[in-house]
C-alpha cells in the first residue's frame, strides 16, 4: 500500500483550492485583503525600520500578502510549493505592476540559504508539514541575527468550533473534499457558493492535514531557536485585551462604527512594552476566551533572532 505524505495531500489540495485567491479587481483592493492588513499590522513597526529589506514569504498561496508589502526598497522572494497559486501570483503581480520574485519552491525537501533575509514570514503554512517545529528550525536558519520572523499557527482553543465540525464532516464524508464542502453548504449555507466562499470553506473543513498550537508550544519553539517574542495577533497579553475592551466600549458608547481590525492595530501599534504576562494561567485563560467567540483559530506571533 502506498503511503501519501502529508505534503502531497496538502499539495493536492491546494492544486484545487488555491489559497486565499481574494477577488482583486482594483489596485486598492490589495489593502484592504485581511491577510495583508493582519501580518503588516503586526510587523509594521520592525519592517518599517529598513529601508532595504530581504524578505521571504514561504508558503505565499496567492501571493496577497507579498502584494501588499511590495515596494521599490522590499526585495520579496515569495516560494510555494503549488505551481497554481505561483500562476495566479504572477498573474496579479503583473496586472498591479508589483516587483515580487515568486517561486514554485519547496522548503521541507529543499535548502534554504543561511543567515541571509531580514525578515520571514510562513502564515498558515507549517501546521500542514509534517514536522512542523524542525521546519521552523530550518526557517530560522535562513534568517540573519537580528531579522524577524512571523509565523501564523492554528490554536486550539480558537480552533474548537471548526474542529468540531471538521470531525462531524469526516465521518459524513471521510476524505472526499468536494462532499465536505457539499455537506456543509448545505447546512450552513443553503445556496450555491461564491467562488471565495467555496475556497474559504474548503480551507478551513476539507484541507486533509493540520495541526495545532498553543501560545506557550509555540513560544517554546522561539525560545529553543533563540527568538525573542514581540508580538501576537490576536494578542496574548491581558493588558492588550483589556485595551481593545476599553476602546470597543468608546466606540460603542460614541455610537461610532466598530473595526475590531483597527481598534487592535491601534492598540498594537501603540504599545511599545517588550513586557509580557508569563503567568500560563493568564495565557491559557486568554486562550479559553477564543473558544465561545470563535477568535484566534490562526495566531500570528513575531519574534526577533538574538543569535
Amino acid at each position: 500500500m502506498k503511503i501519501i505524505s502529508s505534503e502531497s495531500k496538502i499539495a493536492q489540495f491546494y492544486s484545487q483550492y488555491p489559497f486565499p485567491n481574494v477577488p482583486l479587481k482594483r489596485k486598492s483592493d490589495i489593502y484592504q485583503t485581511l491577510i495583508y492588513r493582519l501580518i503588516y499590522g503586526l510587523t509594521r513597526k520592525y519592517l518599517d525600520k529598513y529601508k532595504k529589506v530581504k524578505i521571504l514569504d514561504v508558503g505565499c498561496g496567492t501571493g496577497e500578502t507579498d502584494l501588499g508589502l511590495a515596494n521599490g526598497k522590499r526585495n520579496i522572494l515569495a516560494i510555494d510549493n503549488n505551481i497554481k497559486s505561483i500562476q495566479i501570483a504572477k498573474q496579479r503581480a503583473k496586472k498591479f505592476n508589483k516587483k515580487i520574485q515568486f517561486k514554485q519552491y519547496d522548503f521541507v525537501k529543499n535548502s534554504l540559504p543561511k543567515n541571509h533575509y531580514d525578515f520571514i514570514y510562513s502564515i498558515g503554512v507549517l501546521h500542514h508539514t509534517s514536522e512542523p517545529e524542525e521546519n521552523f528550525k530550518r526557517l530560522v536558519q535562513s534568517l540573519k541575527v537580528g531579522g524577524y520572523i512571523t509565523i501564523g499557527i492554528y490554536n486550539p482553543y480558537g480552533s474548537f468550533k471548526v474542529r468540531l465540525k471538521r470531525g462531524i464532516l469526516k465521518l459524513l464524508a471521510g476524505d472526499d473534499f468536494e462532499k465536505k464542502i457539499e455537506i456543509y453548504r448545505k447546512l450552513f449555507y443553503r445556496r450555491p457558493l461564491t467562488l471565495q466562499e467555496k475556497v474559504a470553506v474548503a480551507d478551513a473543513f476539507a484541507n486533509p492535514y493540520r495541526r495545532y498550537y498553543t501560545f506557550e508550544q509555540l513560544l517554546g519553539w522561539f525560545e529553543k531557536n533563540n527568538i525573542g517574542y514581540l508580538d501576537s495577533v490576536p494578542p496574548i497579553e491581558l493588558s492588550k485585551n483589556l485595551k481593545i475592551i476599553r476602546e470597543v466600549i468608546k466606540k460603542i458608547i460614541s455610537r461610532k462604527r466598530i473595526t475590531l481590525m483597527d481598534i487592535w492595530q491601534k492598540v498594537t501599534y501603540e504599545n511599545s512594552s517588550k513586557k509580557w504576562e508569563r503567568a500560563k494561567l493568564l495565557t491559557t485563560l486568554t486562550q479559553l476566551s477564543w473558544v465561545p467567540i470563535g477568535r484566534g483559530e490562526l495566531i500570528n506571533m513575531v519574534g526577533r533572532k538574538i543569535s
